[in-house]
């Protein structure tokens, strides 16, 4: 019996980082009250917001260290404005942020250190419901509504801000190790200045790849380069410089081994 216990004891030993995190991960976003939080260099931390509506999100953080305000959608995409690092009236431990959000559905809003192990905070939020705030519905604007694109496959695609389509994903799962090289050319007379970026391994806060270099002195030219093992999987994000772009560009990619 005495050995049974400390088997159990053991495996529950192992899951608590695990459940840890769950609990991290299920933390809600405090609302119009101030709540104590964590955050380490290894494990930031997260909290979830669901909204009904579209609307406008403020969100506040005070702590130890240089701090980090980042806003999410449910799939780990920063929004557009939704990334603070102002360090207000000098202190890198004060951070404030207000972002729009066009799109009912659930976000995350993550507090991370840049400098030091860990930081303990104080974070409060508000939510201001807005329905005209509120955008078209954008099929691929989000990592999980990414098009599947082969290496070596081009696809002709078009960003218009006037019909809420500011973002196009796609990924590609790669078979041999090398590195991934993706371009955007402009199809027919699109002149939209574009940003092209890629991500690896889940995480869509932080690009690790980005291109707004006007290649050739075209603003719809860009072109990143990925490091890839085999079996990964790189996500690349088409956007606009400006809310209102309208662009037609073509996308490829080839493997370099």
């Amino acid at each position: 019996m005495e050995t049974n216990r400390g088997v159990y004891v053991a495996a529950l030993i192992c899951l608590l980082p695990a459940l840890a995190d769950l609990v991290s991960a299920q933390t809600a976003l405090p609302l119009g009250e101030m709540r104590s939080g964590r955050t380490t260099s290894e494990s930031p931390m997260e909290y979830r917001l669901s909204v009904e509506s579209a609307g406008v999100l403020a969100v506040a953080v005070h702590g130890e260290g240089d701090l980090v305000l980042l806003v999410m959608d449910g799939d780990g995409q920063l929004l557009p404005d939704g990334r603070s690092d102002r360090d207000l009236n000098g202190n890198p431990g004060v951070e404030m942020l207000t972002a729009t959000i066009g799109e009912e559905g659930e976000y995350r809003v993550r507090v991370q250190v840049q400098m030091g192990d860990a930081s303990d905070f104080r974070i409060s939020g508000s939510w201001l419901p807005f329905p005209a705030f509120a955008r078209p519905g954008d099929p691929d604007g989000r990592p999980g509504r990414a098009r599947t694109l082969a290496v070596g496959e081009s696809v002709e695609d078009t960003l218009s801000g006037s019909d809420g389509d500011l973002v196009d994903w796609f990924s590609i799962e790669v078979d041999a190790e090398g590195t991934l090289v993706a371009v955007t050319r402009p199809v027919g007379d699109g002149e939209g200045d574009l940003v092209l970026e890629a991500f690896l391994d889940g995480d869509f806060s932080e690009p690790v790849a980005r291109s707004d270099q006007d290649l050739q002195g075209n603003v719809a030219a860009e072109s990143v380069s990925v490091n890839v093992e085999p079996g990964q999987t790189v996500y690349l994000r088409v956007s606009g410089t400006f809310s209102s772009v309208e662009a037609a560009y073509r996308l490829s990619s080839s493997l370099m081994r």
